[in-house]
C-alpha cells in the first residue's frame, strides 16, 4: 500500500504526490485555456456555462458550510480558472435519476485519470467501486438531508482501476440563491493511493 498523501487543506497546496502528468492533465490544460476563449473543447459547454456552474459551486458551498471554498477568494471573473486549478479535487453531479457528473477540476480529472468529456458523461456512482457504493449513497443522502457532510473517508477507483482513499471529503448540496436544488458536489482535500 502506498503511503502517499496528496491534496490541500483550506485551499493551500500541500503538494500533489502521486499525480501523473498523463493525458488527462494535457486535456485539462486545454479545457482551462478554452474557458477563457468562450468554449470547452469536446463539450457543449461554453465559458458562460462553466462560469455559472463554478460560481454556483462556490456560493452553494459557502451557503451549506459557512466556509469559503477558495482561499484567497479569486477576483470577479477569475472564479472558473481558480477552481479548475485548485490543488484539491472538486466534482459535481446534476439531478438526473442516475446523476451524471457535470464538473471536475484538474485535480479530479487527474485522480480519476479521465479527460473532461469522459468525466462529465459518467454517472457519478461509477466514481466508487461497487462495494463502496452503498456507503457513498448513505453519505449523499445524509448531505441531502443536512445540507452538507464532512470528514468522509472512502475508497474510489480511477478509470484505469487505480484505487485511492479520499480523506476528509466534504459533500454538499448545490443550491441556487433561491434554495432550488441543483445537485451535489464534493471537495476532496486529501487522498492516498492504495496500490
Amino acid at each position: 500500500m502506498a503511503d502517499q498523501l496528496a491534496g490541500a487543506q483550506s485551499g493551500r497546496a500541500h503538494g500533489a504526490a502521486g499525480m501523473d502528468d498523463g493525458q488527462p492533465a494535457v486535456h485539462a490544460a486545454v479545457v482551462r485555456q478554452d474557458i477563457s476563449r468562450g468554449e470547452v473543447a469536446g463539450t457543449n459547454m461554453t465559458s458562460a456555462n462553466v462560469n455559472e456552474l463554478t460560481i454556483l459551486l462556490i456560493e452553494s458551498y459557502k451557503r451549506a458550510t459557512g466556509r469559503t471554498l477558495l482561499e484567497p477568494e479569486p477576483p470577479p471573473g477569475k472564479e472558473a480558472e481558480a477552481l479548475f486549478e485548485a490543488p484539491f479535487a472538486v466534482l459535481s453531479h446534476g439531478t438526473e435519476p442516475d446523476p451524471i457528473l457535470q464538473y471536475g477540476n484538474r485535480t479530479a480529472l487527474k485522480l480519476w485519470e479521465m479527460d473532461w468529456e469522459a468525466f462529465t458523461s459518467m454517472p457519478s456512482r461509477l466514481t466508487a467501486e461497487q462495494a463502496e457504493r452503498g456507503e457513498r449513497e448513505r453519505l449523499l443522502n445524509d448531505a441531502r438531508t443536512k445540507g452538507y457532510s464532512d470528514g468522509y473517508r472512502g475508497v474510489r477507483i480511477s478509470s484505469s482501476g487505480r484505487r485511492f482513499e479520499i480523506i476528509d471529503a466534504v459533500i454538499w448540496n448545490v443550491t441556487d440563491e433561491n434554495g432550488a436544488y441543483r445537485g451535489q458536489a464534493a471537495m476532496i482535500p486529501r487522498w492516498r493511493y492504495l496500490d
